[in-house]
């Protein structure tokens, strides 16, 4: 690990993987994305539920947002979101005055 300095003990990060989807549902407890295929973890296209940052969903986060998000695994098999921010949506109407 060419990050860690001399004396100091490397603590193996775990895996992050990126994704891009659509909220469909948010609660406290978890953020529901329909999202695209994760080719890192070998899952197809679905929807699925994740636990929320460490540090809370982002205030303005709300059901229908297309998203960019960053999961990692947790050691109970679930998988908690690092990341998430929004992405414009391609095709999205301009609204001109």
């Amino acid at each position: 690990d060419m990050g860690a300095a001399a004396g100091e003990v490397s603590v193996k990060e775990p895996p992050r993987h990126l994704a891009q989807g659509v909220i469909t549902a948010i609660t406290p407890q978890q953020i529901t994305i329909a999202h695209e295929g994760v080719p890192s973890l070998k899952w197809p296209a679905m929807t699925r539920a994740f636990k929320p940052p460490a540090q809370g969903a982002p205030k303005d986060l709300k059901v229908g947002d297309h998203v960019s998000f960053a999961l990692s695994a947790l050691e109970d098999g679930s998988f908690q979101i690092d990341g998430i921010t929004m992405i414009s949506t391609p095709g999205a109407p301009e609204r001109r005055p």
